[in-house]
């Protein structure tokens, strides 16, 4: 904490009411000690008591307690892919698995579990930063250290997809249906992409074919857009 300090209570003030206005960013909320006036301590595990509902995590206070808060040793961040990302303070023996699957509550569909990024900050002993690509499925999964960032790719940030920048020319070709009846015969006319729509209503057709008319005749307009321009 910033600093001790005296917290008023009353008969239902519970242990995160007292503690929540105190942590800091180094803060420890998995191992709180509380000592009673009669000499009797006990750890609590105020996220246990967040994530789960263990409300025995999270104790009614009483006159005189004496409540210890200890620096985090292990806090890691996950992002990507996970239904729970965040920074987490792991206890100790749990790694990269208990990060995804109970922190992180497992995995999207949408993640590319063989494509886990772990990036470890520079420090006063590793002066370098570094990044690890590896498989969650291995046998083997790095070890976490305090500071580290897990990130779990997506499936579309690899898709085989191709960008194009630039001015790109090209019509649209709209077709549409007609019920009105012609002079005794159909007429489908067409015009080269690329025109533009003032023209393609006068130009003569390109390639003009003329049926016999039939009982109930249609006609099949086709005409060309503007030249388009723009990103895709």
């Amino acid at each position: 904490v910033e600093k001790s300090s005296w917290v008023g209570i009353t008969g239902l003030t519970r242990l995160s009411e007292v503690v929540k206005p105190l942590v800091t960013g180094y803060s420890s909320e998995r191992d709180i000690v509380v000592r009673s006036e009669d000499g009797a301590s006990a750890l609590y595990d105020l996220f246990k008591a967040e994530r789960e509902g263990d409300l025995s995590q999270d104790p009614y206070m009483r006159p005189g307690d004496v409540v210890e808060l200890r620096k985090a040793d292990l806090v890691v961040r996950l992002e990507g892919e996970v239904r729970r990302s965040g920074s987490y303070q792991l206890k100790a023996g749990e790694g990269v698995g208990e990060l995804i699957s109970y922190y992180g509550d497992g995995a999207l569909e949408s993640a590319r579990t063989d494509l886990v990024v772990l990036t470890r900050k520079a420090t006063e002993e590793r002066p370098e930063s570094e990044s690890v690509v590896f498989d969650l499925t291995s046998a083997e999964l790095p070890a976490l250290l305090d500071g580290d960032s897990i990130r779990v790719a997506s499936r579309e940030e690899y898709l085989p997809i191709v960008y194009v920048e630039g001015a790109v020319q090209g019509g649209v070709v709209l077709v549409s249906q007609a019920g009105s009846q012609t002079g005794g015969a159909t007429t489908t006319a067409g015009t080269a992409p690329g025109a533009n729509a003032s023209s393609s209503a006068q130009a003569a057709p390109t390639m003009p074919t003329t049926t016999p008319a039939a009982a109930t005749p249609t006609t099949t307009t086709v005409t060309t857009t503007k030249e388009a321009y723009g990103l895709v």
